[in-house]
């Protein structure tokens, strides 16, 4: 049995006659009817009952009408679902993100992605730019958002913004009264640093700079979440480099001040595996492309 079989069937018993159903499938009355004829016979009963003028459903007959429209909806429908899942518009999409990644550029291109792609399901995880490289290369997540560039051949891997490091201190702190924190002014402060594979780079930076000034802050506590170092800091921990768009963190007693102009610029990139086609992955990767061409990639 094959679905046109069904579609025969269907015709018959809606027109209920040969001659229409015929004229309807634009096919002629002889081999329609041979049609339905096999069609009992595999099945083994008799859908309908064959009068002087037209063809009347039997009782089996109306059940296996329902169950025919059914198996049509359904089938029609799964075809929709396939050109949809091949135009990237329905399924999931698995995102990797770097914790320090907390910027409106992100925010607008997840938005403009869900605008335009509302049926396709975002699974985020966040992730050290090293275990998003593993996922990628595990097929775990379909697109990455790093620090690092992802230099493996397996991998591409696109430059999309930068931001400046700077300075999270306490509200009721005397530097927080500054605009622009002098190196100089770092001499001795309590330091509160991510202790996260991502950030070992990101805290060498900051201390290569404090060095190069001829000063030494005093790190009186590790943390293991972006998140926990800013409540660190705002509760009188100690001070804290930061990411320029971590000022969207909004919480009491917790200020951002700016870096001299030598301090370090953290650039973010996206990477993706060069053999994953999905088409939902390549229209995130448009949008992103089409935002941050829009906006500066520098903050």
């Amino acid at each position: 049995m094959e679905l046109r079989h069904l579609e025969y069937f269907i015709a018959v018993a809606e027109e209920k006659s040969f001659s229409q159903a015929a004229r309807r499938l634009r096919m002629a009355q002889p081999p329609l009817s041979m049609q339905i004829k096999s069609l009992e016979e595999e099945l083994g009963v008799q859908l309908f009952d064959r009068l002087s003028r037209g063809v009347a459903l039997t009782a089996v007959g109306k059940i296996f009408l329902r169950d025919a429209r059914c198996i049509l909806k359904r089938t029609a429908a799964a075809k929709d679902n396939l050109k949809m899942a091949a135009a990237g518009v329905v399924g999931r999409l698995s995102l990797g993100i770097v914790p320090t990644i907390i910027s409106e550029h992100l925010a607008n291109f997840l938005r403009e992605f869900r605008h335009r792609h509302p049926h396709v399901e975002l699974d985020i995880h966040e992730m050290s730019s090293g275990d998003q490289i593993h996922a990628l290369f595990e097929d775990q997540i379909d697109l990455g958002f790093m620090r690092s560039p992802a230099n493996e051949p397996e991998l591409e891997h696109e430059f999309i913004s930068e931001e400046k490091m700077i300075l999270a201190v306490p509200s009721n702190h005397p530097l927080a009264r500054l605009k622009r924190v002098d190196w100089k002014l770092l001499d001795g402060q309590p330091l509160v640093l991510l202790d996260l594979p991502n950030a070992v780079s990101f805290n060498h930076q900051f201390l290569s700079c404090c060095q190069e000034a001829g000063v030494t802050p005093v790190i009186t506590q590790y943390c293991h979440s972006i998140h926990m170092n800013m409540w660190l800091v705002s509760v009188g921990f100690g001070i804290a480099p930061a990411t320029n768009s971590l000022r969207l963190i909004t919480r009491p007693n917790l200020s951002f001040c700016d870096l001299p102009a030598n301090a370090p610029r953290l650039r973010t990139a996206m990477a993706w595996k060069r053999t994953n086609a999905a088409p939902a992955l390549q229209n995130m990767i448009q949008i992103v492309r089409q935002v941050m061409g829009q906006t500066a990639t520098t903050t």
